[in-house]
């Protein structure tokens, strides 16, 4: 039915976040905490400020609707996004299929259309570092990485986005299961050595993705992080956790998963 429902979206205009084409690959969790970062922000900044968001790593586009709908939501529509992605190999094998086909760009760009946020959006067909190295004279409020999760990689890619972050902004990203100290340090260690980008906890037998949390231990130390999704704020030079308590936000719902039956996978 994956493939019949991707046909039948596309078809009808409308966007598709399903398991077709990897077309899912991050739980709706982290569009919650996305927007109620957006809300955050919208809160702490002038009204009519413009909000400019660089994301690495958008495959589908399910982030990218997620960053457009809340600027839409919460700044009146008043930003940008940059999303930057080579759309192919990502470590995913459905995923890797659909990129080598070249048929994943085609359905980012069908899903930023059928959301309503195509024009906030700057798509940049490339790897992060040459996306970085292009970006070098722009700064963004937002950077969030989730592109290529192996350690060097990801260590890049957090030393770019400092230098693109503009005084106050957020560094953010998914995909940080677990924090340096949470029981799978010597597996992150392992793992780091031999490049891998995913790994079983040792305890819980669960998998994360070590080069997160390495890169981003090394980089800032601890961070606030909701079940994957973590997030740092620069200032006056400085990195201070952020928090997101007792903000409610809601997700694009063309992210909340739902059975056949039409019921959610999960509460958010």
């Amino acid at each position: 039915m994956s493939q019949a429902d991707f046909e039948a979206a596309l078809n009808a205009n409308q966007p598709y976040f399903g398991p077709h084409l990897g077309c899912r690959l991050s739980w709706p969790h982290i569009y919650y905490f996305q927007q109620k970062l957006l809300q955050k922000l919208a809160s702490t900044r002038a009204s009519s400020a413009p909000l400019s968001i660089l994301e690495i790593g958008v495959w589908a586009g399910a982030s990218t609707v997620s960053w457009g709908q809340g600027l839409q939501r919460y700044f009146a529509g008043r930003g940008q996004i940059v999303s930057v992605d080579v759309w192919a190999e990502n470590g995913e094998p459905v995923a890797n299929l659909a990129g080598a086909s070249g048929a994943i760009k085609h359905v980012f760009l069908h899903n930023i259309r059928a959301s309503g946020v195509a024009a906030l959006v700057e798509p940049l067909h490339a790897d992060s570092d040459t996306a970085f190295a292009q970006l070098a004279a722009r700064r963004f409020d937002v950077i969030y990485i989730d592109g290529d999760h192996r350690y060097e990689q990801v260590r890049r890619d957090l030393k770019h986005a400092q230098d693109c972050l503009a005084p106050g902004g957020v560094i953010c990203g998914d995909d940080l299961e677990v924090q340096r100290g949470e029981g799978a340090d010597a597996a992150v260690a392992r793992a780091v050595v031999d490049g891998d980008a995913w790994a079983a906890h040792p305890v819980s037998g669960l998998g994360f993705h070590p080069g997160v949390t390495q890169a981003v231990f090394e980089t800032f130390g601890p961070v606030s992080a909701w079940g994957g999704f973590w997030a740092m704020s620069e200032t006056q030079g400085r990195w201070m956790p952020v928090s997101l308590d007792g903000i409610e936000a809601e997700v694009p719902r063309a992210l909340i998963q739902y059975d056949e039956n039409g019921k959610r996978l999960f509460d958010l």
